[in-house]
C-alpha cells in the first residue's frame, strides 16, 4: 500500500457518475470496479494484506464507491427529470402555440364580421338618408318653389303653402331625430351602456 498508484486509482471509482444507469446497474458497476481494484492490489502484491493502512484503504474504497454511487444516481435522476421537463415544456409550447393560432384566427374572423357589420350599417344609413331625408328635402324644395310662384302671382294665397311647409319641416325634423336615435339612442347617454 506504499505504492502511490493504489491511492490515485481510488478516484477512478467515480467514473460511473457520467453514465446514465439505473440504480441496480450502477451498484453492480461500482461493486465490480471495487472488486477489480482490490483484486489488482492484492493478487499482484499479497503482502498488502499485512499493511497497517489496509483498514484506511478499505474505508476510503467504500466511501469513494458510495460517493460515486450517490452522485451518479443523483445525476441520472436529475438528467431524467430535466428530459421529462423539456418534453413537457415542448408539449405545453405546442399547445400554447395552437391556442394562440386559434385565438388569432377567431380575432381575425371577429374583426372581419365587425367590418362587415360596419359596412352594412353605413349602407343602411346611406339608404335611409337618401330615401327618407332626401325625399323630405325634395318635398320641402318643391313646396318652397310652389310658394314662391304663388307669392309672385298673389301674395295672399301663400298661407296654405306656409302651413304645408311647416308640416314638411316638422316631418323632416322627426325623420332626422329618428335617424340620429337609430345611430346612437339617447338612452345610452341617459342611463349608460349596461343599463340601456
Amino acid at each position: 500500500l506504499a505504492r502511490p498508484w493504489s491511492w490515485l486509482a481510488l478516484p477512478a471509482m467515480c467514473s460511473t457518475i457520467m453514465f446514465p444507469l439505473t440504480l441496480s446497474r450502477r451498484i453492480l458497476m461500482v461493486a465490480l470496479q471495487g472488486l477489480a481494484w482490490l483484486g489488482g492490489l492484492f493478487l499482484f502484491w499479497p503482502q498488502n494484506l499485512q499493511s497497517p493502512y489496509l483498514a484506511v484503504l478499505l474505508s476510503m474504497l467504500v466511501l469513494v464507491g458510495v460517493y460515486g454511487l450517490m452522485m451518479g444516481h443523483y445525476m441520472t435522476v436529475l438528467l431524467r427529470d430535466n428530459f421529462r421537463q423539456s418534453l413537457a415544456l415542448a408539449h405545453s409550447t405546442e399547445e400554447l402555440e395552437t391556442k394562440v393560432a386559434e385565438k388569432t384566427q377567431a380575432l381575425r374572423e371577429l374583426l372581419s364580421q365587425l367590418e362587415r357589420a360596419r359596412e352594412e350599417e353605413r349602407a343602411r344609413i346611406s339608404r335611409d338618408l337618401h330615401d327618407e331625408l332626401g325625399q323630405e328635402l325634395t318635398a320641402l324644395r318643391y313646396a318652397l318653389g310652389l310658394t314662391q310662384e304663388r307669392f309672385r302671382r298673389d301674395a295672399g294665397t301663400i298661407g296654405r303653402n306656409l302651413g304645408e311647409l311647416d308640416h314638411l319641416l316638422q316631418r323632416t325634423n322627426r325623420t332626422v331625430r329618428s335617424l340620429v336615435s337609430q345611430l346612437r339612442p339617447v338612452i345610452l347617454d341617459d342611463l349608460g351602456l349596461k343599463a340601456a
